[in-house]
C-alpha cells in the first residue's frame, strides 16, 4: 500500500518542506485547504487565538481515500505551542482513517514544546505515530 503526505500551511514553509519530503521520497501529496481567511496581521492574530482555544475551523473535503494508504506523512506547523486550527479538523474529521501515522512539525521559538504537540496529535487521533520529526524554521515565504 502507497503512503501519503498530507499538509497544511499558512505561509509556505511547511508547503515546501511537504513538496520535498514526497517527491525525495516517490509518494502522493494533498493539501488541507484551509476555508477561513488568515492573510495578513489580523489573519494572523485570528489563526493565533483559534489555535490556543483549540477551535476547530471549516477545511475543503478530503478527496482521497486515506483508508488505501498504509501510512499517512502529516505535516504541519505549530501555532503557538499547540496545531493550527484547520490541522485539528482535519485530524478529527479523518483521523479514524487513517492506517498509520507520522508527524513532521515546523516551528520557530526554541523553547516549542512540540513532544506535548505530537501527543495531543495521537490523542484526538485515537491512535500512537509510529515516527515524529521537528524542524526548527525561520524562513518567511
Amino acid at each position: 500500500m502507497p503512503k501519503i503526505v498530507i499538509f497544511y500551511s499558512r505561509t509556505g514553509n511547511t508547503k515546501k518542506v511537504a513538496e520535498e519530503y514526497a517527491g525525495k521520497n516517490g509518494i502522493d501529496i494533498y493539501e488541507i485547504k484551509d476555508k477561513v481567511n488568515r492573510k495578513g496581521f489580523f489573519g494572523f492574530i485570528k489563526s493565533a487565538i483559534q489555535a490556543l482555544v483549540r477551535k476547530s475551523t471549516p477545511i475543503g473535503e478530503i478527496t482521497a481515500d486515506l483508508s488505501n494508504y498504509s501510512r499517512v506523512i502529516l505535516c504541519t506547523p505549530i501555532w503557538v505551542s499547540t496545531i493550527p486550527s484547520p490541522v485539528r479538523t482535519f485530524i478529527m474529521k479523518y483521523g479514524q482513517f487513517i492506517n498509520k501515522v507520522e508527524y513532521i512539525v515546523l516551528y520557530k521559538n526554541k523553547n516549542e514544546e512540540y513532544g506535548k504537540v505530537f501527543d495531543e496529535m495521537d490523542t484526538i487521533m485515537r491512535k500512537k505515530r509510529i515516527r515524529s520529526l521537528a524542524i526548527e524554521t525561520n524562513e518567511k515565504k
